[in-house]
């Protein structure tokens, strides 16, 4: 199995969200970083469900493009 590389991503939320986020990852043993990757995972799912995978060319393309920025 691929081991896949983490990234960070930094965004600004709303207070009262985080807050939520962490009761989740405390009511579920969870880090508060699981429950942001588990809500993003099911953000993806879901719109993949609806608008069909996002396919490994798509992906390398951001991926590529990024690189070059940096």
């Amino acid at each position: 199995m691929n081991k896949i590389a983490k990234v960070p991503v930094n965004t600004k939320i709303e207070a009262e969200m985080k807050a939520k986020l962490e009761i989740i990852g405390k009511k579920s043993s969870l880090s508060y970083a699981d429950v942001v990757r588990m809500a993003l995972f099911e953000y993806i799912s879901k719109f993949e469900k609806m608008n069909g995978k996002i396919t490994p060319e798509e992906i390398n393309q951001i991926l590529s493009f990024s690189n070059n920025k940096q």
